[in-house]
């Protein structure tokens, strides 16, 4: 129980907690992730996609984006505390009447049933 009480007594870091209290879904969001090379070596590496789904609480807080790379649709779930995580933007704002897009996977064209807000760019301070 005191492993449990600990948990839930930590947050993680209070700078990523915030963005995701300010993303929804629809909105196309940009992830830096870490990534490890050969144990050694390290380099950063950008997803950029719509943000199908934002789950959980705590330490366990997660996201789902899927983007389309070369004719093919790829979905990518991150934590949002974890260290391979380094930094989370709101790239546009996007409107939808649900907290899970699963409809979208039937679609080829996203952007034909994803209503946008006016294209309608965030700028980063």
């Amino acid at each position: 129980m005191e492993l449990k009480k600990y948990f839930y007594e930590f947050q993680g870091d209070p700078v990523k907690s915030e963005v995701f209290k300010n993303i929804k879904s629809g909105d196309i969001v940009l992830v830096y992730e870490r990534i490890l090379d050969d144990k050694k070596k390290e380099r950063i590496q950008k997803f950029s996609g719509i943000l199908i789904r934002k789950r959980g609480s705590y330490l366990g807080e997660n996201i789902l984006l899927r983007e389309k790379l070369k004719n093919h649709w790829v979905e990518k779930s991150y934590f949002i505390h974890s260290p391979l995580v380094q930094k989370i933007e709101k790239v546009k704002t996007g409107r939808s009447r649900r907290a899970y897009l699963s409809y979208l996977r039937d679609y080829e064209e996203l952007p034909i049933k994803l209503k946008r807000l006016k294209a309608k760019e965030i700028k980063n301070k």
